[in-house]
């Protein structure tokens, strides 16, 4: 089915988009925790659906970028120490 191909590419392209995000974290950044567990969540129940239906290319990649996610996840949560918050707040200039 040429769905499958469709949502796997751009599942690659959106692990892909992933890879600064990842160089920032082992630097020492971290990212919102909420945001990259969810997604990362959310992107293994899109995985086991698209199973549900046959379409295991796209489960490959939703896979790929769930790990990406999560890893985005577990390296935030290990540089929390060196930020302020878990949650970055954007203060408004008063």
């Amino acid at each position: 089915m040429w769905q499958d191909f469709v949502i796997m590419s751009v599942g690659f392209m959106y692990a892909a988009f992933l890879i600064p995000q990842l160089r920032d974290v082992l630097r020492g950044m971290s990212l919102n925790l909420l945001t990259t567990s969810l997604t990362g969540i959310g992107l293994l129940v899109m995985a086991y659906t698209y199973s549900t239906v046959g379409w295991w290319a796209a489960v490959v990649s939703s896979v790929i970028a769930a790990g990406m996610w999560l890893t985005l996840f577990y390296c935030s949560w290990r540089n929390y120490d060196n930020v302020s918050a878990i949650i970055m707040v954007v203060k408004e200039d008063e």
